[in-house]
């Protein structure tokens, strides 16, 4: 099968109106539309997106395209969640309507694409009902510049909280906690699966809900967490966006959106590994610690070499694993510091 590859990027505009260049993708194009895979660069390469070549390219006012880059992703993410990922790359808002789209009414939820204007309205509905909360998965690893594709915004909440969430999220934006045992949500087993999880009406585009003791066992409160709990906005803490990489912090008016520090994040990752790897025998098939690591992996591979992640912050025993386990690039030093990790934490 003969392959196509065609390179948009949006331009910058002289009236202000700009797409942020991070948020792009190669796309390989070929004749079966139903061979559709995506292209992971970084890690080992599963599949490939394959699309039928065609003249037209997507349009959008008041933009030329030129080409999409290349853009990888986590290997563990669910390759059949992104059937409609072109539609979620091709909305991606100007600049210059991203202070419209944050004043969107909680009602239009589920009506809103994958991006900063429907996290920061989910988080606001959330917060404006008392309910503490935290952006998760991996929308959350493009924030930390990690280029990572995701169909979900994953927020986690304390416990406790939970069953309120879902009677608000059907009387405040009409959604409705999905039931069905044979969800694709529920039945990937590369993840740990949500607690609830809602469909909204913009083609594959979920929320996810995380109780926060499971995720963030490091973080007993998010109102008393400190500054393990952070803005999204946070340029101090955040990187920018540089093509190649993920798209960094959220732009000023979404500042209310919280994120665990990426010190508190892979924290958290290395405890759940070591919490989950202890168990691996009473179920041989679970692979979610491998969910963990490769999320550490990720924080090595794209957020170290930019100076986003002060291994002075992390407590000692898990500064060593990543010392010991990753740093030293030696597969004996990351046995004996898996195995030393795991009998700590």
């Amino acid at each position: 099968m003969g392959l196509n590859v065609h390179h948009y990027a949006p331009r910058t505009h002289a009236h202000g109106a700009c797409w942020r260049p991070w948020e792009s993708l190669r796309i390989i194009k070929a004749d079966n539309w139903r061979r559709k895979r995506f292209i992971w660069g970084g890690l080992p390469p599963p599949r490939a997106l394959f699309k039928q070549t065609s003249s037209q390219q997507p349009s959008h006012p008041g933009h030329d395209i030129d080409h999409i880059s290349f853009l990888p992703f986590p290997s563990l993410v669910p390759l059949a969640d992104y059937r409609r990922v072109l539609l979620t790359l091709w909305s991606i808002q100007p600049c210059h309507l991203a202070a419209a789209n944050a004043a969107q009414p909680d009602n239009e939820i589920r009506s809103l694409l994958l991006g900063e204007p429907l996290i920061h309205a989910v988080s606001r509905l959330l917060d404006s009902n008392g309910v503490p909360n935290v952006l998760w998965g991996n929308y959350l690893l493009t924030v930390y510049g990690i280029p990572s594709l995701s169909n979900d915004a994953s927020f986690a909440i304390p416990d406790d909280k939970i069953p309120r969430v879902r009677k608000l999220f059907n009387s405040a934006a009409g959604l409705v906690s999905c039931a069905d045992q044979n969800c694709i949500i529920v039945t990937i087993r590369s993840r740990p699966p949500p607690t609830n999880h809602f469909h909204l009406d913009t083609e594959d585009t979920h929320i996810y809900l995380y109780p926060l003791s499971e995720v963030l066992p490091n973080i007993p409160s998010i109102p008393d967490a400190g500054d393990k709990i952070i803005s999204a906005s946070d340029l101090g803490c955040l990187p920018g966006p540089i093509i190649g990489y993920g798209k960094g912090a959220f732009a000023p008016e979404y500042s209310s959106v919280l994120v665990p520090s990426i010190s508190c994040f892979l924290e958290a990752c290395l405890v759940n590994y070591a919490h989950l790897a202890r168990g691996i025998e009473d179920n041989p098939g679970c692979c979610h610690d491998l969910h963990y690591m490769s999320w550490a992996s990720y924080l090595v591979q794209y957020v170290h070499p930019r100076g986003y992640l002060n291994l002075d912050l992390l407590q000692p025993v898990f500064r060593n694993f990543m010392i010991n386990g990753f740093l030293e690039n030696s597969t004996a030093g990351f046995v004996a510091a898996r195995e030393k990790l795991i009998a700590s934490v």
